[in-house]
């Protein structure tokens, strides 16, 4: 309720603002002008590494002009390494340390402000307050009267990279690129050789699992991840299996791991984002949820099973990637779907219980032990 009432509250005062000072259309906009660029992505990993095509796509289409990024102070890991990008400016999240932020936001005078995703109420607000002339974001947002130009929200047909590439085309973007891009620091690379070495790892061939998911409807069953680590034990005493989430996931980590005969090692959010992509850059393959680690180890071009439920890999898997990977996912017959499923009642996941241990071990034992 709460939430409404402050959504409504800043629209209207939003809304007086922008009458004296309208945001510019885009028949004013002239990109030889442009001098600097702020691309807005405050959501979670998996969205802000989606929204990284997008970015590479400006930078190679302006290669000389500055390019400023609004990301959430939690995946900073995700972007600080990141060459394609000037500058740097935390979003504590919703609400917080907002005159710090617009400060530091107008600091930089952008010309232009993209909204490649941001789900918090006071986004585009802060898109306008930076100052940008010209503001992009999604049409259907509560505050499209501060856009110079909306685009359509995201469909049921385009990959989601597609969708922020549209962003870029509005601005004049000709040079794409489709790749995500994590990059991770030599020291990091060294940091994840010690971790390995501490615990055995070093010269193993490494199974990355991601049990873990911000919904269930979009959780393989633990038992099944560990049934597959048994029958990955079974067929090869060598490999080894490293089980990822994050701190929240404890209870999930600790089932899977709990049901396996020969216990993986676990990694519950004890090291940063950065640390963890070093680690889960030296798995031989990743088995993953669609989830924020599934798109990190896509980035990092590490071979992946990715399994889906109730989202579509149509629209968030593997896209035009250089590296192998298999997307999984079985509908039910049963299900009136078409790609996402939006029934949030659903007690039974058949579409990820039909997805079963013998089917995925046999991909890996098909595609990728039996090459080594």
């Amino acid at each position: 309720m709460w939430e409404r009432v402050i959504t409504g509250l800043l629209r209207f005062i939003f809304r007086g603002l922008s009458n004296r000072r309208p945001v510019q259309d885009m028949e004013s906009y002239d990109k030889e002008m442009v001098k600097s660029i702020l691309l807005v992505m405050t959501t979670g990993i998996g969205d802000t590494l989606l929204s990284t095509p997008a970015v590479s796509t400006i930078r190679a289409s302006f290669p000389d002009k500055i390019i400023g990024v609004l990301y959430h102070s939690r995946n900073r890991d995700l972007l600080i390494y990141n060459e394609d990008i000037d500058i740097f400016i935390e979003y504590p999240g919703k609400g917080k340390k907002v005159l710090r932020v617009v400060r530091e936001l107008r600091k930089h005078k952008f010309d232009v402000a993209i909204v490649l995703h941001g789900n918090d109420p006071d986004i585009l607000p802060l898109a306008y307050l930076s100052g940008a002339k010209h503001i992009i974001g999604n049409c259907n947002s509560k505050f499209n009267f501060l856009l110079s130009k909306g685009v359509p929200a995201k469909d049921l047909v385009r990959h989601t990279i597609e969708h922020r590439l549209e962003s870029a085309k509005v601005i004049g973007a000709n040079q794409f690129v489709y790749a995500m891009k994590l990059n991770i620091p030599y020291e990091q690379h060294l940091e994840a050789e010690n971790f390995l070495k501490k615990h055995a790892l070093l010269n193993c061939r490494l199974i990355g699992f991601v049990p873990v998911g911000s919904n269930y409807r979009n959780r393989w069953p633990c038992e099944y991840f560990s049934r597959l680590g048994d029958l990955l034990y079974e067929y090869d005493r060598s490999l080894r299996i490293l089980v990822f989430g994050g701190k929240s996931d404890h209870e999930i980590i600790s089932e899977v791991a709990d049901r396996m005969s020969i216990k993986p090692v676990c990694l519950n959010g004890s090291l940063s984002l950065i640390k963890t992509a070093a680690i889960l850059n030296r798995c031989d393959v990743v088995i993953s949820n669609d989830t924020g680690l599934l798109h990190m180890a896509i980035a990092l071009k590490v071979p992946v099973i990715a399994i889906y439920g109730a989202a579509s890999p149509r629209l968030t898997g593997p896209y035009k990637c250089s590296s192998w990977n298999v997307s999984l996912r079985k509908v039910d017959s049963d299900c009136d779907i078409d790609e996402v499923c939006f029934n949030n009642s659903c007690g039974t996941v058949k579409c990820l219980r039909n997805i079963l241990p013998r089917q995925v071990f046999d991909i890996i034992k098909r595609e990728f032990l039996e090459n080594l």
